[in-house]
């Protein structure tokens, strides 16, 4: 709901014969530490000067010396019953990529580095965000973590180490086995090999092992300096243990081939009943046929909508295909999947499905009404048209056709009937990309590729489809701009309210009169009845619930509840607390309690507010827990507007996922701004409006509506704001109290 400012806590600023001439902002969190040393402080869990200032500010060389020195002074962290991990004491994500980067503490970094490695080279205004990375605190990522590589000296002590494809070997077969070498001056010694029983196991001089008879042997290997490393293998007869291997539909289709019995038992491919569907003596190799067979009689036929396996990779160890991937049609050993040499072991493979893209389209009424064909349902919901409960009417391939029936028809199944009194529509043009029919037009009938309408070639891509009404009287007129409403072009665009008003302070006590005049009101469902929205509806008023998903405010019933997961105060609103959204147990209070009570009292959308926890704490479990928390409550079909959430909000246009969690924005203080220390409104500066116009403009481009909240604008403030939204079609309340109420 407030808007958030960001205090930076340092910034590096350099200069490069690269194209890195700008500020680059460096973040430290202790994350759960403290800092040792009386110049310093945590502020947020961010390490930061004691007088509040920038804690420092790099020479024109764009590295950083120590990651825990700062000019001329130096912090040291320290946490209750553990320690920073050695070597690697500071960590950041990629978030493109998902991974975690390590870095050393004591070691030299450039600038140019670090952006390049998380893919920040092109960004304007880059920020860093490096968090301390202690023994006890499990990191998401699991065996995906891995070091920046930053020095040739591996995290490894040891300056040599064996390298084998297996530590098990087949009586009577051979390994062919190297030197890892972490100290790349040692790769020009020579080296010696050694069993320690050549009864059970012999070496040569090249590293070529041969099994003999079963035991365990040591292998030694001696460089001309002296430096050794050893390993154990195992000889073992083969077919001794098997190696079991389990296929996971991963969300797909059986079908099956010739006649044996496929089924899914929990999603595991089975046959008649067994769930082992290959096992393979140690030692030995899967069938000619490849992953697809089980006992050299059968296939597996697996599908799923929207999605491809993904060539030479049909099958890998991880559901999100993050593991290791293994071919279709390979023919692999045992041990290509898990050692089994002393025991039975079992490897699930997932099917590694390849996402396909979409064009989704929804269809907007655009002020007109809906009836059906062929006795389907068909609903509406803010003005866009739902078949069947599915949020887009139609959604493409990339490369797929529209149906023969054209653009009214969905699924081959029925149509859509649209009517609108006083109004026609242009034949061969009866759909355009804008409401106002300024955009693109589309015919009724004609056959269109999904490329007609956008390039879904990287990622899914979304367009609304208005319709292109025309008044059968060639007269428009110009709806008058009010406080509190839609500055539209003409009538014929009414793809948002006509009028809106936001009453976060208003209670029960304090009486629905003043809302009557709004088309459209977002209110606090929780301190108001049934009743009471019964009688918004009965005007025709459409009421949109309050819905903090980001903090908890400590008026609220479950304020202590949640209290163990609270990450800090929120500024200038000292009464509410920031929440960790990836907790499990507060996802399911919002989704399985509150938005269901807010539902059962009548919503018709929700005002989702304070997403700004990502920016504050931009840590990837805050992203997805959004994402989980914004994608459940969707599901019911309900519009939902983002309150602010600029950051999270780009991210989720940027990955695609926006059109599954939301379908518009509500920006305050685009042309307005509070100063929260006297309380007064004032004109908001420039560049800070227009960073949010061009955010705005940026969410308007993909078809998501977009609201304005100011605060105190006068008159000749006001006019400008009912230009600005008349000339863009967006909807505006101007508030007299930031208490909205």
């Amino acid at each position: 709901m407030k808007t958030i400012k960001l205090a930076f806590l340092f910034i590096i600023s350099f200069i490069s014969t690269n194209v890195y001439a700008r500020n680059v902002e460096v973040y430290f969190s202790a994350e759960g530490g403290n800092v040792n040393n009386t110049n310093f402080k945590i502020v947020d869990d961010y390490v930061q000067k004691t007088d509040g200032t920038y804690c420092a500010k790099y020479d024109s060389s764009g590295t950083i010396k120590k990651i825990n020195t700062i000019n001329s002074y130096s912090f040291s962290l320290s946490k209750s019953g553990t320690g920073l991990v050695k070597g690697r004491e500071w960590y950041t994500y990629n978030y493109d990529n998902n991974k975690l980067y390590f870095f050393n503490q004591n070691k030299t970094y450039s600038v140019d580095y670090i952006l390049q490695i998380l893919g920040m080279q092109g960004d304007t205004y880059p920020v860093i965000t490096l968090f301390a990375h202690w023994k006890n605190d499990p990191l998401e990522g699991g065996t995906d973590m891995y070091s920046t590589g930053n020095s040739s000296q591996s995290n490894n002590s040891a300056p040599i180490s064996i390298s084998a494809s297996s530590t098990n070997i087949l009586v009577g077969k051979t390994q062919k086995i190297s030197l890892k070498y972490n100290n790349t001056d040692l790769r020009k010694e020579k080296i010696s090999w050694k069993s320690s029983n050549t009864k059970v196991a012999t070496i040569n001089s090249n590293g070529t092992i041969k099994g003999i008879k079963e035991g365990t042997v040591t292998i030694t290997a001696t460089l001309t300096s002296g430096v050794k490393a050893t390993k154990k293998f195992n000889i073992i007869k083969k077919g001794t243990h098997y190696t079991i291997i389990q296929f996971h539909e991963n969300g797909g289709y059986l079908s099956k081939k010739r006649s044996k019995n496929i089924s899914s038992s929990n999603q595991y491919i089975t046959y008649n009943g067994s769930k082992k569907v290959q096992k393979i003596a140690y030692g030995t190799s899967t069938s000619e046929y490849g992953l697809r067979d089980a006992n050299n009689k059968d296939f597996i036929n697996i599908l799923k909508w929207g999605k491809t396996i993904k060539k030479n990779a049909e099958w890998n160890t991880k559901k999100d295909g993050s593991g290791k991937s293994y071919s279709q049609t390979k023919v692999y050993q045992s041990t290509d999947f898990c050692d089994s040499s002393k025991k039975d072991c079992t490897v699930t493979l997932y099917v590694n499905w390849e996402r396909k893209n979409f064009v989704n389209i929804q269809y907007n009424a655009n002020g007109g009404k809906l009836s059906s064909k062929h006795g389907k349902k068909v609903t509406a919901t803010g003005n866009i048209i739902y078949c069947e409960k599915l949020r887009n009417c139609t959604r493409l391939f990339k490369g797929e056709k529209l149906t023969e029936s054209g653009l009214m028809n969905y699924n081959n199944a029925f149509g859509i009937n649209i009517k609108r009194d006083g109004y026609e529509v242009p034949k061969g043009a009866e759909w355009n990309t804008k409401a106002d029919g300024t955009g693109k037009s589309y015919s009724q009938t004609k056959v269109y590729q999904s490329t007609d309408f956008c390039d879904s070639s990287k990622k899914d891509c979304n367009v609304i489809l208005y319709v292109n009404w025309k008044k059968k009287n060639t007269s428009t007129q110009n709806n008058p701009s009010q406080s509190g409403q839609v500055a539209t072009q003409s009538t014929k665009d009414s793809s948002v309210e006509s009028s809106y008003g936001v009453f976060l302070g208003l209670d029960h006590d304090s009486g629905l009169s003043k809302l009557y005049k709004y088309k459209l009101v977002v209110i606090d469902l929780q301190e108001f009845t049934k009743n009471d929205i019964q009688k918004l509806h009965n005007k025709g008023i459409k009421v949109y619930s309050y819905l903090n998903v980001g903090s908890v405010e400590n008026y609220r019933k479950y304020y202590k509840r949640f209290k163990k997961y609270y990450l800090g105060t929120y500024e200038n609103w000292e009464d509410e607390k920031w929440v960790d959204v990836s907790k499990s147990s507060y996802q399911n209070f919002i989704i399985n309690e509150l938005e269901p009570s807010l539902r059962a009292k009548g919503a018709d959308g929700y005002f989702i507010d304070n997403c700004d926890v990502y920016a504050n704490f931009k840590k990837d479990k805050i992203y997805k827990g959004l994402q989980t928390i914004l994608g459940s409550i969707h599901s019911h079909n309900l519009p939902m507007l983002i309150n602010g959430g600029d950051e999270f909000v780009s991210k989720a246009i940027k990955d695609g996922s926006y059109s599954r969690l939301f379908d518009g924005v509500n920006q305050e203080e685009v042309f307005t701004v509070i100063n929260f220390d006297n309380h007064t409104y004032h004109t908001q500066s420039k560049s800070e409006s227009k960073y949010y116009k061009d955010y705005l403009q940026k969410v308007k481009n993909k078809g998501l509506k977009v609201y304005l909240l100011e605060y105190g604008a006068k008159s000749s403030k006001e006019k400008e704001i009912a230009n600005y939204c008349k000339q863009n079609g967006f909807a505006y309340y101007n508030s007299k109290s930031y208490n909205l109420d």
